[in-house]
């Protein structure tokens, strides 16, 4: 049997997915710490559907209504749940944050926007580890990966 996931959007439909089908998805998490104000995420939106949010209901909106992005969230019971998931997807984009950590932890393929006052993680360690402090890095990487 299927292992699903579950999923829900910004105007509460929910859905369900099998977890092996998220190899064509990319994880996003960016909390309110440890960000730069410089980067535009609008160039996310042409694969709003290979992507999925994964982080709290208050990350989610603020994420997503900045870049106008409909996509969904991804709902875990624990971080075990979060763990299992991450390894099926094919790779996380995200800030400087426990996603981060524990991507880089379990060495799936990831990609950091760094902070400029505070780059307290090291990227670039590991295959398929980047980092990215400016607009051209961050699309770049994300590309990248997307590819692969």
């Amino acid at each position: 049997l299927p292992i699903y996931c579950y999923f829900q959007y910004s105007n509460l439909v929910t859905t369900y997915m099998p977890i092996d089908d998220l190899k064509d998805m990319a994880i996003l998490n960016f909390t309110e710490r440890y960000r730069s104000a410089d980067i535009n995420y609008f160039f996310l939106k042409r694969h709003k559907n290979n992507l999925v949010f994964a982080g709290t209901e208050k990350e989610y909106q603020i994420f997503c209504d900045k870049w106008e992005l409909e996509i969904p969230r991804l709902i875990v019971n624990n971080f075990l749940q979060l763990a299992y998931i991450m390894k099926k997807a094919r790779f996380i984009y995200s800030n400087q944050s426990f996603m981060w950590n524990l991507s880089e932890a379990m060495k799936i393929p990831r990609v950091v926007e760094l902070c400029q006052h505070a780059p307290n993680v090291q990227a670039f360690i590991g295959e398929h580890s980047y980092g990215y402090l400016h607009q051209s890095g961050a699309k770049y990487y994300f590309e990248l990966l997307m590819k692969k």
